[in-house]
């Protein structure tokens, strides 16, 4: 097996773990914690802070989730003959996809799931989130590392540094400035479609999420002014 194929094995697996973290959070999420349900007749500032609270963990949870795939996504296309033709279309297609063309995905897989669950509505919130932060992230990972000299390649070949070695000696420091500049576009991205991914509606059905996007919504539909410009500024 090949350095580039255990580098990627090892991704996927670091991304497995991460889900099962995700789904336990959201397990105690769920059953356990008490939250403050968003209603249109019942809106009130106090409601603001948890939103914002609510809305920066599905962020957060996202934006984790997007370094991993566009570790995993990079790093393939870059390493690899077949990733770099199959992978960097596929990223320019997904990247001029609109968030709201996932819907339908997000509710038959996570919502239908979990049979309309809070969980599988969460999960679907983070999904869609994703899908507008971890593609432009790849794309920076990718050019990061095929523009590593060969030199620093048969650097650390030579000093027999492991897989893991590699990557966090060499190719993740190599990324940073480059993930740094589109990370901050990803996390623009992932607030400028939250409103979106907090309430995911198709057809007649909708879903809601207590968040800041779902706050701003539903004050600007009682039309209440103060809320809204108090929901802006947070």
């Amino acid at each position: 097996m090949s350095s580039i194929q255990r580098n990627f094995q090892s991704a996927l697996i670091y991304l497995l773990l991460i889900g099962v973290l995700l789904l336990l959070i959201l397990g105690a999420y769920e059953s356990g914690l008490q939250l403050v349900h968003l209603k249109p007749e019942t809106l009130t500032w106090r409601e603001l802070p948890w939103a914002v609270v609510l809305s920066l963990m599905r962020m957060t949870v996202s934006y984790f989730l997007s370094l991993v795939l566009a570790y995993a996504l990079g790093m393939t296309a870059a390493k690899t003959a077949w990733g770099e033709r199959v992978i960097i279309p596929l990223l320019d297609i997904l990247q001029s996809v609109p968030v709201v063309a996932f819907f339908p995905a997000a509710i038959s897989f996570f919502i239908g799931m979990w049979h309309g669950q809070r969980i599988g509505i969460e999960m679907a919130a983070i999904f869609l989130i994703v899908t507008s932060q971890a593609w432009n992230m790849a794309f920076a990972v990718y050019e990061a590392i095929k523009g590593l000299p060969e030199e620093s390649e048969e650097a650390v070949l030579g000093l027999g540094l492991t897989r893991t070695q590699r990557f966090f000696k060499l190719y993740a420091p190599a990324s940073v400035p480059r993930l740094i500049s589109n990370s901050i576009l990803s996390w623009s991205n992932g607030w400028f479609f939250l409103v979106a991914c907090e309430i995911i509606a198709v057809g007649p059905v909708e879903y809601n999420l207590p968040g800041i996007g779902s706050f701003l919504k539903r004050a600007a539909d009682n039309d209440d002014l103060g809320l809204v410009g108090a929901g802006l500024l947070a």
